[in-house]
């Protein structure tokens, strides 16, 4: 499959735009003269373009075929290496990580860059450094056509579960294995449950020493998380305790399961493909307002927001229930809409230590929140999980240092800070994509919820 790589094709069209305006203005009084040159200009330019793309230049091919077995040299994954440590020690903020510290594992690292490697290879070398940048907006993922190359094919452990205080536990009942929701993995193939979390926490990205995120990604994402890190297997033979502490054992067939087959950060978007992204109902005295994500659904935030807490107040509701488990972020935009209809008095948002980008300012996010008209008076629960994240984590932060309500659930994977602003970078030689923050972002709250906010 073929990769654009935007960058070297900008630096090449700016190159040519420069030239072509110089000659433009080198030859405007001399039309016939100007003629002839543009001509050759634009010849020339169309055949050095094709040599630059047939060399690889601004774009590249990646054969799926071969995806899961090729071999890259030393010099070719050096290479690679190079472009990620400059993301990471360079470009991201590093707000949660000794920056010295990482630099050193960098370099431990690169050394054992000394002999070929497949793809898969490299990146389970590679992708516990991206993790110790400890910034949950930065992962590392496999190629799109690793991805593409496992269709179909690749198998997955079968079972839903749930990590929770450092167990594995089934999340519901398969009758055809008489294994019942609740029960406990012991192990899977001989891997014991404390290895696999283990090496769940130091591949899946996270900010700062808070792990409630990386839990909460290998629950929702255990298949691909075991095939990336643990083993391929075909079968998975798994040791169990019930509910009464009996031991038992259940040989699985692995299963292609397309949700799985995916990478990193792209795994978010399977959990709200098909889910609204906000909805509401009212029973009796109460009101529960879910939002899954900050994102815009088919109806506007603002309007249904208007309209929601508009009934509210119309029907005298009196208590409130805003659900935003399992919530990764998204718009801080609607956060600060939401929060407006909490809120009675003025009050910040974003922390003067943020440096917003053009178009935030321009939208007005570094101002204080404004209370709506029908902004909510009565009594408001806030219901959270480890699910909890980036815009979310500071919805949170500064609903509990507000003291906006009561706040009900488990820790959130996210505080009042983070970096995001990330950009996409595609290693050229592998094509293993990096997702890496830029900038720091952080919300007037609590010095206590940094990294989490608690019930």
């Amino acid at each position: 499959m073929w990769t654009i790589f935007y960058s070297e094709v900008g630096i090449f069209l700016a190159v040519f735009l420069a030239i072509l305006i110089f000659l433009l203005i080198g030859f405007r009084k001399e039309r016939k003269k100007r003629r002839k040159v543009l001509t050759f200009y634009g010849i020339a330019s169309v055949i050095l373009i094709i040599v630059f793309l047939l060399n690889g230049y601004g774009v590249k091919y990646y054969d799926v075929v071969t995806a899961d077995s090729k071999l890259y040299s030393e010099k070719e994954l050096q290479e690679d290496f190079d472009v990620l440590e400059d993301a990471i020690c360079n470009q991201n903020p590093l707000v949660f990580v000794d920056q010295s510290e990482l630099k050193k594992s960098f370099q431990e690292v690169r050394d054992q860059i000394n002999h070929a490697m497949t793809q898969e290879e490299f990146y389970r070398l590679v992708n516990p450094l991206v993790v110790e940048a400890k910034c949950g907006h930065t992962n590392l993922s496999v190629s799109q056509a690793l991805i593409e190359n496992r269709t179909g094919k690749a198998l997955y452990f079968p079972l839903e579960v749930k990590i929770q205080n450092n167990q594995i536990i089934v999340a519901k009942s398969y009758s055809q294995y008489d294994i019942q929701e609740g029960d406990i993995i012991r192990s899977i193939n001989g891997n014991d449950a404390d290895s696999i979390i283990s090496c769940f926490y130091k591949n899946i990205s996270h900010d700062g020493d808070n792990l409630a995120i990386a839990a909460y990604i290998a629950s929702k994402h255990f298949g691909y998380e075991y095939f990336e890190f643990i083993e391929k297997a075909v079968s998975f033979l798994t040791m169990l305790e019930d509910a009464d502490g009996n031991s038992y054992s259940v040989a699985l067939d692995g299963e292609y399961i397309d949700a799985c087959n995916t990478a990193s950060w792209q795994l978010h978007m399977e959990e709200y493909s098909e889910v609204t992204y906000y909805d509401y109902k009212i029973e009796d005295e109460t009101a529960f307002l879910t939002v899954r994500v900050f994102f815009e659904g088919k109806e506007k935030f603002a309007s249904f927001l208007a309209d929601f807490f508009k009934q509210v107040k119309e029907e005298k509701i009196e208590n409130l229930v805003i659900d935003i488990r399992g919530n990764f972020g998204g718009s801080p935009q609607m956060s600060r809409e939401l929060l407006s209809y909490l809120i009675s008095e003025h009050t910040p948002y974003f922390s003067s230590k943020t440096k917003l980008p053009l178009l935030y300012r321009m939208q007005g996010l570094g101002k204080e929140i404004t209370p709506k008209e029908n902004h909510f008076t009565g009594n408001i629960t806030l219901l959270i999980d480890g699910g909890v994240f980036s815009t979310a984590g500071h919805f949170a932060a500064v609903f509990q240092s507000n003291h906006l309500g009561t706040v009900e659930g488990e820790p959130t994977g996210g505080g009042y800070a983070c970096t995001d602003g990330s950009k996409n970078i595609t290693l050229k030689n592998t094509g293993i994509r990096l997702h890496c923050s830029q900038t720091y972002y952080e919300v007037v709250a609590d010095e206590n919820y940094k990294n989490s906010v608690f019930p």
